[in-house]
């Protein structure tokens, strides 16, 4: 009765401590963000979250919905895995981070999304406090020092700033607390069902965060295993036995990790390859930006920052001169070194030390703070101690000061001041032995000022001016060119595109208002990529976003583009066979085009052409060519009895002359090299006949770490392009751009080429090209001529008839992808892929009866490995269940 009344007496402590957090959490959170509630700001960001997560947000809502309604009527449980926007072709990327707390979209009106979307912001904060609270329950921390440490972690530099720009990446900061404790079962001898389910929740909420949480893991366990006494054999055997419990968590979740890793490591996420010496070492700067703002807020530029309570202060450096706690100065010493090495960095996808590993050091720090504050509060370190953590304190004092004097920042000066009012709180309060209740108070109000001071400082007027206001996130969304996919009453409504984006908020549109277009934010298509790439595509501005087709009227066509929204000024532009629909009824700065010649979702083609012959040809010659034979890889040329297209019939100009005009730019060894920013090239290229032109920047090369922005003006329109250097991040290694610059019939054509950067750009040539735009209606017409019919889509493959005559490759306008099974009347057969992007397969005449189904790559397998690995999972919990029982029966 006794023990029962204890343990019961403890969860109602720990009930008490969890409302005292959240009722404080509450304040501190209202504080903290007290410059976005002023200004009638929401907490959705204007870049990231608006056009990424909030979208997805909507867009999941509506694929559940999707599913119970399959269910209920259908009575059948599918999921639909397949989205047929061009560049967006599978949802598992999707549906793979999708949290608990985005339920409550399922139930709230269209009018209260936003209000929910800033409730889940909130959330997450508090759940990474709620977390990181039993974490320090579970090594013993008290609760005073707990709930104080917790503050720390909650509202570090990386909670306030990133939780608001990018809200999915806050899933670190309450999901490795909890990794951390299962990992601490293992070591101390216990099974690691906890740690295997932790693992595979982790994949499920944040896959493609999750190698994050992974290194934090190894490097708490890396230290684990060196601070705890075993002997060398028995740490080997605990390394397995934690290495076996890690893959039995990857398979719970393999039924999404499998086909998510398959898509990563087959695109250009990854990036581009990195010189040697920037392995090692930073710049100057970057070290001292480290330095600057670790305490202190006022740097939201990065893509997020330190920022950290100053009154950490004092507690990590006990952790590193005291004996008594140097088990946990070594976790936080590796974390710091880590983060200030560039390899530490490329692995996590950033390239600057205040990037997303710092949830791991905020929790290094702030646990450092929970194990160490009763030390500092309730006894007095020692003499040797003291005086040891003085000297630090005055040395970082004097390099803020250092720094202020030679920038002036008003953040460097806040945090020196902090530092200050840090040591005599500690200094006073050993002097004078004082550690009573009032004390611990006065240093959590010191503690709390110091993180509103940093919130305060972070949403600085430009920072809070990046945020939607409140009440205002739809309209926005409503405010953007897709809404004009409303507008349009076409059963056989197809794909449409756009001239460009405003910004990157359009990508994910198609998403929201359920229409198949071209373009996405995130993409995992390897093919894709490959083809924008390879195609010299200005769009494609990063490896993982992709904007539109460039309006290049093969690349439309082909895509089965069917309408086209464009600016009222920007019509030059447009591809050519869309003709003028109507101007929009909503959003009078846009038009609608329609394709009067538009290909079908399948069209036919009766001659090939290898794709090494097809890479040799200039972007004008590559683009008639596509319409004209199926681009074949050598290996499939076999499986496809049809002519090979000679390319010396292709009527479009090898190179066009043009008067060039250099501004800013110099000429050295067959080279052009501009250097300051606006330095610019005049083009001015005449036009016999109607032709769509290609202005071509070859060779272009940068070094340093920065990027660099190439624009293209014509007329009314621009383009741009964004070089990434050698050590750019995520780099896709680009070093030709072709712009595409409308349509012309004759006349002089005038192009402005101007770099923006204001960085050393060298690079080879300029080339225009003219593809002649004679020949495309014909071209389309024999597409046409054997074309899929009666096309019927299901939730996760589509169906059709087709009649052909001769030998003929049909090509599909869906994305080649290995997760795509195709079957002619009923037989397997096998998929080629077309023109370097789409699916196609070998007929010979006939009536076909086609059928395509889609299941992401390795999810079948990713599901038998579940299951295995939760029936493994089950008997280890039954076989510590009898164990014990045995146990407890022997005694």
């Amino acid at each position: 009765m006794y023990e029962w009344y204890v343990k019961q007496s403890k969860n109602v402590k720990i009930l008490i401590y969890f409302a005292i957090m959240t009722i404080g959490f509450c304040g501190m959170f209202c504080l903290v963000n007290i410059n976005l509630l002023q200004n009638g700001k929401s907490l959705i960001f204007n870049d990231d979250s608006l056009s990424t997560y909030y979208e997805m947000l909507l867009y999941r809502k509506k694929l559940a919905k999707e599913v119970w309604d399959n269910l209920i009527q259908n009575h059948s449980l599918e999921m639909p895995w397949i989205n047929y926007n061009l560049i967006a072709d599978r949802n598992v990327g999707v549906i793979a981070g999708h949290e608990i707390f985005d339920v409550m979209f399922w139930f709230v009106p269209e009018q209260c999304h936003e209000m929910a979307y800033c409730a889940v912001i909130a959330a997450r904060a508090w759940l990474s406090g709620l977390t990181f609270s039993l974490f320090c329950f579970y090594k013993g921390c008290g609760k005073k020092a707990t709930l104080y440490a917790s503050y720390i972690y909650m509202f570090s530099g990386f909670a306030i700033v990133y939780i608001l720009k990018q809200p999915p990446f806050a899933t670190l900061l309450y999901l490795t607390p909890l990794l951390l404790i299962g990992l601490e079962k293992i070591i101390e001898g216990k099974h690691g069902v906890f740690f295997s389910v932790m693992v595979a929740v982790s994949i499920f909420s944040i896959s493609i965060g999750f190698y994050y949480i992974t290194f934090a893991g190894v490097i708490y366990f890396a230290v684990r295993l060196f601070t705890i006494r075993k002997s060398i054999k028995e740490k080997v055997f605990l390394c397995l036995r934690t290495l076996l419990y890690y893959f039995v968590g990857i398979a719970l979740s393999a039924v999404v990790f499998f086909p998510i890793v398959y898509g990563i490591m087959h695109s250009s996420r990854l990036g581009a390859d990195s010189s040697i010496e920037s392995y090692l070492l930073y710049n100057w700067e970057q070290y001292t930006n480290f330095i600057k703002f670790f305490f202190t807020g006022g740097n939201p530029r990065n893509y997020n920052y330190l920022g950290f309570s100053v009154m950490s202060l004092y507690p990590m450096l006990y952790v590193m001169v005291s004996k008594k706690q140097r088990k946990f100065g070594w976790w936080l010493v590796s974390v710091i070194i880590l983060m200030n090495i560039p390899l530490f960095q490329l692995v996590a996808g950033g390239s600057i030390p205040s990037n997303r590993w710092t949830f791991c050091l905020g929790l290094a720090v702030s646990f450092c703070v929970a194990a160490t504050l009763y030390d500092l509060m309730d006894k007095k370190p020692s003499a040797r101690e003291i005086k040891y953590m003085n000297i630090i304190v005055f040395i970082y004092f004097a390099a803020l000061l250092f720094f202020y004097v030679k920038e002036r920042e008003a953040a460097v000066i806040s945090a020196a001041v902090m530092v200050v009012i840090c040591f005599l709180f500690y200094n006073l309060c050993w002097k004078y032995n004082k550690h009573g209740g009032y004390v611990w108070a006065c240093n959590f109000a010191l503690m709390c000022f110091s993180l509103v001071f940093n919130g305060c400082l972070s949403e600085n007027k430009q920072f809070v001016n990046m945020f939607v206001d409140a009440g205002q996130a739809n309209n926005i969304l409503d405010g953007y060119s897709d809404i004009l996919s409303r507008e349009i009453d076409d059963a056989q409504f197809w794909r449409a595109d756009k001239s460009k984006y405003e910004t990157e908020m359009s990508c994910n549109l198609p998403y929201h208002y359920g229409y198949n277009g071209t373009s996405a934010f995130y993409v995992l298509n390897p093919e894709v990529i490959q083809y924008l790439s390879e195609s010299g595509n200005p769009g494609l501005l990063q490896s993982n976003k992709v904007s539109d087709l460039n309006g290049r009227t093969t690349d439309e066509h082909l895509a089965c583009v069917k309408y086209y929204f464009v600016k009222n000024n920007e019509t030059e532009k447009i591809p050519y066979g869309f003709s003028f629909l109507k101007q929009s009824e909503n959003n009078k700065e846009y038009s609608i085009y329609v394709n009067d010649n538009v290909l079908p979702l399948g069209y036919a083609y009766e001659n090939f052409v290898e794709s090494d012959i097809y890479r040799t040809l200039n972007i004008a010659k590559q683009q008639e060519l596509m319409m004209k034979a199926a681009i074949i890889s050598e290996g499939d040329v076999a499986f496809c009895n049809v002519r090979e297209y000679d390319t010396d019939l292709l009527s479009s100009r090898e190179v066009l002359e043009y008067d060039m005009v250099l501004s800013g730019i110099e000429v050295e060894n067959d080279s052009y090299i501009a250097e300051k920013k606006g330095a610019a090239i005049e083009l001015s290229i005449p036009v016999l006949y109607p032709q769509e032109l290609y202005v071509q920047l070859s060779g272009i090369y940068t070094d340093g770490d920065r990027n660099c922005t190439i624009k293209v003006r014509y007329g009314n329109n621009e383009d741009t392009g964004i070089l990434y250097s050698e050590a750019g991040v995520r780099g896709n290694d680009i070093d030709t751009f072709n712009f595409n610059v409308g349509i012309y019939e004759s006349g002089i054509v005038n192009v402005l080429i101007e770099f923006q950067s204001g960085r050393q750009i060298i690079f080879g040539d300029v080339n225009v090209y003219g593809r002649d735009l004679s020949t495309v209606d014909n071209d389309i017409n024999k597409l046409k001529e054997n074309s899929l019919q009666n096309v019927v889509f299901g939730m996760n493959d589509f169906q059709g008839d087709i009649t052909i005559t001769g030998n003929k490759i049909l090509c599909f306008s869906i994305p080649y992808s290995k997760g795509w099974r195709c079957y002619v009347n009923g037989d397997e057969v096998d998929l080629i892929k077309v023109n370097n992007i789409y699916n196609g397969i070998a007929l010979s005449e006939g009536q076909y009866h086609i059928e395509m189904k889609y299941t992401p790559p390795y999810m079948k397998l990713g599901l038998w490995f579940g299951i295995a690995a939760c029936v493994f999972l089950f008997g280890i919990f039954l076989y510590d269940k009898f164990s014990k029982k045995v146990q407890m029966e022997n005694v």
